[in-house]
């Protein structure tokens, strides 16, 4: 899970996160920039929704998408 993934800084989960989400989920944190300092807000934001665990289930190979990201 990449939440838990203690290799990935935060702003590369943060842009994971906005890379895989969908929906309702994904217009929540739309306008978050990706920085190490927003990346905690905006997963306490999608637990608050109960919508963080949705994305922890089914994250589709995390290292994958992050090989092609530029953060």
């Amino acid at each position: 899970m990449v939440h838990s993934n203690s290799s990935l800084s935060a702003a590369q989960k943060l842009q994971h996160l906005k890379v895989a989400l969908k929906g309702e989920s994904a217009r929540l944190i739309e306008n978050v920039q990706v920085t190490d300092a927003n990346y905690q807000g905006a997963w306490d934001v999608l637990q608050d929704r109960n919508l963080a665990s949705s994305y922890a289930d089914s994250s589709p190979q995390p290292m994958k998408l992050l090989a092609n990201l530029k953060i």
